[in-house]
């Protein structure tokens, strides 16, 4: 293969080429060959052959188009005062997003505890309630019980 022709591993379906800045991608649809004589171009047999987008190189370094960053002529920004400048201001404001995020937090947990709270002291006096019904039941059944063991012994003394 030629230095200018790119191969993609990750899907071998497709196939890019660099020509004059460009990155020309190609969907292939059918076997890939290679022709020996002279030649490493693929060629494609099958339906349809191939069909390209391009897309601009674009620099990662300058922004410009028609290169990458390992062959950009323009030498990378200094970090003077003013770089230093843009990088304070981003962590600023990166730091004041993080502190409304965390007061945001803050805020939301202090109505979930608010929330949590009350249903709780409900709760108490929903269960201190069925406490005292309880036991009003459990002395209801401790006479029950004293007057129906008081009626048999009286209406055994009757038969004797």
């Amino acid at each position: 293969a030629t230095n200018n022709q790119l191969r993609t591993s990750l899907n071998p379906r497709q196939q890019a080429t660099i020509n004059n800045g460009r990155v020309t991608i190609q969907l292939i649809q059918g076997r890939q060959n290679f022709v020996s004589a002279g030649s490493s171009r693929p060629f494609t047999s099958g339906q349809g052959g191939a069909q390209g987008k391009q897309r601009v190189i674009t620099c990662y370094n300058c922004k410009g188009e028609g290169h990458m960053s390992k062959q950009c002529t323009k030498p990378r920004r200094k970090r003077d005062a003013e770089w230093f400048k843009d990088k304070v201001l981003l962590n600023s404001t990166l730091t004041a997003l993080q502190d409304d995020l965390i007061l945001n937090v803050i805020k939301q947990h202090k109505t979930q505890v608010v929330t949590c709270t009350k249903i709780n002291q409900d709760n108490k006096q929903v269960n201190d309630l069925l406490t005292a019904e309880l036991a009003r039941y459990k002395s209801q059944e401790r006479v029950l019980n004293e007057l129906k063991h008081d009626e048999k012994a009286s209406t055994s003394y009757e038969y004797s």
